[in-house]
């Protein structure tokens, strides 16, 4: 495991002074082509061949602002001063030789040069959304096929939007089967993250528990519900699998190109506080999505099976050598919050440690490569490696963050 030390030295305050710049994310990182034509024989090129982009926010009294900004090599703390402000509901992405980025209140995308020797970023050309049914919905990240081919989705609305991102235009709106109906209202209940197999666009949707308590509803009965894209037909398709209760929204990708979907993080909350109808398979299990976006019949993991005394998951971090490593609550004695209005408490309970869970000899150890930090999350896969973001505490108690690149 290879750690890049970033630490930001401005201090955490409970205020929200203007001067106050915390650095709470890194929302993309990628490796962007910055030279389609190099010129070995001129003397005086000094193009390079790739940059970061290296993509932030800050909090302040006017919100989140996001920032971006292009690097040779990641740097050690960001620098406003060389980088471009994109204001507030931003997605950033990268995709061959541009940034592109997602501005969901102005329902536009825009793609963006990089300059190859000076690293400069400069918008390149505008596309708007506001006719579209994925207006409102565009802070999602873009799924990206070609040069030529991009997907943005909107599965609440039953629309795609395919666009050219070489001319920035809309070639095609894809009408399709809206998302299978909840019985009510949801947390949250929509596709975020996109993957792309076999030329598919693979998204698991992400179903946050009820908001009335305490009767459980849900699309399917809570299981695990996987949207599929073909661009080839023009055709979505809806994947279950009543082995699972309640999926999360990412697929971790090991390293041999199996992905791999764990429970939602609010699974135990939701088993705690709600009636469920005892039919429903709510067993923590973890399955295998087979790169056509369908499941692998042929396996599941219960994680209770590891971890008997399990209470509480957060988002899980990485596969590598069928092993997980995760940041879970494994303790017999904690409780609850008695009140379902105080249920995020149980998110910041004592005891959350990150464990390497063995899939297959269900051996649980604890996982150490990420200390000294008390989260951790999966940003992004570059060139077949996972780089994580994290979060610790120096001895000052000044918040810290980490990029760590899993090798």
């Amino acid at each position: 495991m290879n750690l890049f030390n970033y630490k930001d030295t401005k201090k955490t305050r409970n205020s929200w002074a203007w001067v106050t710049m915390l650095l709470v994310g890194i929302l993309s990182v990628g490796i962007v082509s910055c030279s389609e034509d190099d010129d070995e024989n001129n003397e005086n090129n000094n193009e390079l061949e790739s940059a970061w982009i290296y993509a932030y926010r800050t909090e302040g009294p006017e919100g989140r602002i996001y920032y971006m900004s292009a690097h040779e090599e990641i740097p050690s703390e960001p620098d406003l001063t060389v980088a471009v402000e994109l204001g507030s509901g931003v997605r950033i992405s990268s995709f061959g030789a541009h940034p592109y980025t997602v501005n969901g209140s102005a329902n536009t995308v825009t793609k963006w040069d990089v300059n190859p020797s000076t690293l400069e970023i400069t918008p390149n050309g505008i596309l708007s959304l506001a006719s579209t049914k994925v207006a409102g919905n565009v802070e999602q990240p873009i799924a990206f096929i070609s040069e030529t081919q991009a997907f943005l989705t909107n599965l609440s609305e039953g629309s795609i939007v395919e666009f050219n991102p070489a001319t920035m235009e809309i070639t095609t709106v894809h009408d399709i089967t809206p998302l299978p109906d909840a019985g009510g209202e949801l947390d949250y209940y929509a596709e975020w993250w996109k993957y792309i197999a076999d030329g598919k666009i693979i998204m698991p949707v992400d179903v946050k528990m009820p908001v009335i308590c305490c009767d459980f509803y849900g699309p399917n009965n809570g299981a695990a519900l996987m949207a599929v894209f073909d661009p080839a037909s023009g055709t979505l398709e809806y994947n279950t699998d009543d082995r699972m209760f309640m999926d999360g929204a990412r697929l971790l990708e090991d390293e041999n190109g199996d992905f791999f979907i764990f429970p939602h993080r609010e699974h135990l909350l939701t088993r705690h506080y709600f009636n469920i109808d005892p039919a429903i398979n709510t067993e923590l299990n973890v399955l295998k999505v087979n790169r056509d976006g369908t499941f692998d019949t042929n396996f599941s993991f219960d994680m209770a099976d590891a971890l008997p005394n399990i209470k509480g998951i957060q988002i899980p971090i990485f596969v590598n050598d069928n092993k997980f490593a995760m940041s879970i609550l494994n303790d017999p004695d904690y409780e609850f919050p008695a009140e379902f209005d105080n249920r995020n408490q149980h998110f910041s309970a004592p005891g959350y440690e990150i464990l390497l869970v063995d899939m297959e000899t269900n051996e649980v150890e604890p996982f150490n490569g990420l200390d000294p930090y008390f989260s951790s999350f999966l940003m992004n896969t570059v060139e077949g490696k996972p780089y994580l973001g994290t979060f610790g505490r120096d001895e000052a108690g000044d918040l810290f963050f980490g990029i760590v690149r899993v090798d």
